[in-house]
């Protein structure tokens, strides 16, 4: 039975001048949940966990099945600056307004609006106040599962590592980052966590030596690409529940992002490792068609883009301080750099200007011990 203590010496240091962009999906937020690799699984622990992060570490990962939990706490808090005097959309505006997205009169926004008292809306309108519905400070629960079997020995070795949620399936909350979460939610969403972390994360591969010293690995995560088609016919708009007709139609596809690693062990002390993970995201694509009786038939599509992540390349290195077959202290080193210049929103729109993302380079490095029994 082999025992690997990471020990809490892992530290973690940007090498650029802007703060590191967490990569959530799990995957790469919580490190390997499965064997000992942690933030270093790159280049050290093979296991399970190696299917995503280094497949090529997979001939030399234990055989078997492997079971365990995961439980996140996503405590982000999000303060607001308190609201200028004098910027307050009054309800007059909606006389004035001819936009085609006016904006909510702020007393309807904080106190909410009742035509019974005399109010301007047409029906009862909710409050939402200001940061009133932020996603934030839930305790998420995970069965994590990993499967490796070598077919071939070291020639061909096949896994699989699975985090999936064990409330809802998967969830996908398309917020907007600007002023129109006024028409929802009327709060702001930490916009890589949230329901980034709620989907369900896949990653199949293989690993083979191709001759002594040298390892290479193939493997894919698996995505969705959803398409929602719906057709309303609408008899009167001032009694929609009554009169709306609805017809769906619901598309889920799968798709695959592939990475690819290598690894190479000069001698038996050292270990050097290159993966290269390609972008990944899942899409949903949302078709709308009305039908009025005056034969006013409007069609208009969105597309949302959730737990996107950029192109990642990373380079790893282990080096073993002792030969002891028993037991051992090893240093394990990650950099990886990832491509955040090309991140994608939920809205499928790419930040730009002054709002534009950078990439990042980001290092880690622990200490190992190990012990055999």
């Amino acid at each position: 039975m082999k025992r690997a203590l990471a020990l809490a010496l892992a530290v973690t240091t940007t090498l650029v001048h802007t703060p590191r962009a967490s990569a959530s999906p799990l995957f790469e937020l919580v490190g390997a949940g499965l064997g000992s690799g942690g933030f270093n699984a790159r280049g050290a622990g093979p296991s399970a966990a190696s299917t995503y992060f280094n497949p090529s570490l997979l001939p030399k990962a234990k055989q078997g099945l492997e079971v365990g939990w995961l439980f996140l706490h996503d405590a982000i808090d999000i303060d607001l600056a308190p609201r200028p005097a004098g910027v307050d959309v009054p309800v007059s505006a909606l006389d004035r307004v001819r936009t085609a997205q006016p904006p909510v009169p702020t007393d309807w926004l904080t106190s909410g609006c009742s035509p019974a008292t005399g109010g301007r809306c047409v029906r009862d309108v909710a409050p939402a106040p200001r940061q009133g519905d932020g996603s934030s400070h839930a305790v998420r629960g995970y069965q994590l599962l990993g499967l490796v079997s070598h077919l071939l020995g070291e020639s061909l070795s096949l896994g699989l590592y699975a985090l999936v949620p064990l409330s809802s399936f998967t969830q996908a909350h398309a917020f907007f980052v600007d002023e129109r979460e006024q028409f929802f939610s009327n709060s702001l969403h930490p916009e890589l966590y949230s329901d980034r972390l709620t989907p369900v994360s896949l990653a199949f591969g293989a690993g083979s030596r191709l001759y002594r010293g040298l390892y290479v690995g193939l493997s894919f995560t698996l995505g969705l690409s959803n398409r929602a088609d719906a057709s309303a016919y609408v008899g009167n708009s001032a009694q929609l529940a009554e009169t709306l007709e609805l017809s769906t139609k619901v598309d889920v596809e799968t798709r695959v992002a592939p990475h690819l690693a290598v690894t190479y062990e000069p001698h038996a002390r050292l270990s050097v490792s290159a993966t290269l993970h390609s972008p990944q995201r899942m899409e949903i694509e949302t078709a709308f068609g009305i039908y009025l009786p005056n034969g006013d038939v409007q069609y208009a599509t969105r597309k949302a883009t959730h737990a996107y992540l950029p192109w990642i390349a990373g380079l790893a290195a282990t080096y073993d301080l002792t030969e002891s077959a028993d037991a051992g202290v090893q240093l394990a080193m990650t950099a990886t750099f990832e491509r955040w210049s090309r991140y994608v929103d939920r809205q499928s729109d790419r930040p730009h200007g002054g709002y534009g993302w950078r990439d990042i380079a980001t290092g880690t490095f622990g200490v190992r011990l190990r012990r055999e029994r």
